[in-house]
């Protein structure tokens, strides 16, 4: 029998936890106490932990990815130069992404393989050749392009070489108005 140093009460020691740092002792509050201790001092942290856990991931996140666009040439469309960050996104240059996906992440049954899980895995098996920085316009065009950016080809039926102004590129009226 032992008494416990929180509540008082007089317990079994099978009511106490071993002490590990000792032979043959055991721990001055009973389990019931320490587990209270416990469940107290996690419910005062619990909402400053879960944030420390946010930030780290977060931080982590953005380094992964930084380090995934320098690899591949910067924050810089490889076939028009746009810069803006949020308008970039990496290409499989051979167009093979799907095959990609569904090789390496065969086992994410939520479909989660875009962005943060394909950086890591680039900066993982150290950043292999195959990819490219595009933005989501030269990336899309080349996706409906037969793998080749509308800036490299002649838009639809227009002469013009490029993508060139938002003006519309036909000037003659499409429907004839007759009076």
């Amino acid at each position: 029998m032992k008494k416990c140093t929180k509540c008082g009460a007089t317990k079994e020691l099978a009511d106490f936890y071993a002490a590990v740092h000792y032979r043959g002792g055991y721990h001055a509050e009973c389990k019931e106490c320490t587990k209270s201790r416990s469940r107290a001092r996690f419910a005062a942290k619990h909402s400053e932990i879960l944030e420390q856990g946010k930030v780290y991931a977060r931080d982590k996140r953005a380094r992964i990815k930084e380090a995934t666009f320098a690899a591949y040439g910067g924050y810089v469309c490889a076939c028009c130069g746009e810069t803006e960050k949020k308008f970039l996104t990496l290409d499989h240059i051979d167009n093979n992404g799907s095959i990609f996906r569904k090789s390496v992440f065969k086992g994410n049954k939520k479909g989660n393989t875009a962005g943060y899980h394909t950086y890591n895995w680039l900066a993982r098996n150290g950043f292999p050749s195959g990819y490219q920085v595009l933005c989501m316009n030269c990336n899309y065009g080349k996706r409906m392009n037969n793998g080749v950016c509308p800036h490299k080809t002649k838009c639809n039926d227009h002469p013009q070489v490029g993508v060139g102004s938002s003006e519309p590129k036909r000037l003659v009226p499409l429907l004839k108005v007759v009076g």
